[in-house]
């Protein structure tokens, strides 16, 4: 079965590619060579899906503000 893809934004896209009703849950979004692309987040008539690219550089963006609370305390703490 092949899916189309509807709409793509800047850090997500919607895509018709749903199996049942819980699909916007964290179902992952595959290419047809088996690349992940998104992860479902909203099924409300379309499907979207977070892009892989925009989780990544959120997780990224978490760790570097961590990583700084981190570094505050441990400076604070040893004072």
């Amino acid at each position: 079965m092949k899916c189309l893809i509807r709409f793509v934004g800047k850090a997500d896209f919607t895509h018709d590619c749903a199996t049942s009703l819980c699909a916007s849950f964290g179902s992952p979004v595959f290419t047809v060579d088996g690349l992940l692309v998104g992860i479902c987040f909203d099924n409300r008539g379309a499907v979207r899906a977070y892009k892989v690219q925009s989780i990544i550089q959120h997780v990224q963006k978490i760790q570097t503000q961590i990583k700084s609370k981190v570094q505050y305390f441990e400076i604070f703490c040893n004072q």
